[in-house]
């Protein structure tokens, strides 16, 4: 993962390995893939009304991601790990699932500075080595940050 190239909207950015593409630019989803399709990300940004509380806009978001995985009895997931951060620039939550019989493994990483919410969703869809991956990942997952 040597060349990168950054990705941005007008109020998040981050860095890709430069050999991603987005499958389906027409799709309503923002979605980059590997070029072996083994390691995905999926990136949405959200805009919440006046008064809500990032806490509580966090939560709700985890709970809605976590229902699409937990009610499907195929997977036995392990979550290595589920912490938030509040820092100067906002709320920043990491959770991690991951299935080491299927091999696959989901990093969502949760950037709360409302108004605005960004949610960037890391797959392995390969994922035989639970450390190898969490390095690979580390650079991206890192990079993915909201403007000033």
């Amino acid at each position: 993962m040597s060349t990168h190239h950054i990705i941005q909207s007008g109020n998040w950015q981050m860095e890709i390995p430069a050999d991603w593409e987005e499958p389906d630019p027409d799709s309503d989803r923002l979605y980059f893939e590997s070029a072996d399709g083994e390691k995905g990300l999926y990136l949405l940004s959200i805009h919440y009304e006046a008064g809500e509380d990032a806490h509580s806009v966090a939560d709700e978001l985890l709970a809605l991601d976590a229902a699409g995985w937990e009610d499907d009895p195929s997977y036995e997931w392990q979550i290595p790990c589920n912490e938030r951060l509040e820092t100067d620039a906002g709320l920043i939550h990491y959770f991690e699932r991951y299935d080491p019989v299927l091999q696959y493994r989901i990093v969502t990483k949760l950037l709360v500075r409302l108004p605005v919410v960004v949610r960037g969703t890391f797959h392995d869809y390969a994922c035989t080595d639970h450390e190898t991956s969490r390095v690979w990942f580390s650079r991206m997952i890192a990079s993915l940050e909201l403007h000033a």
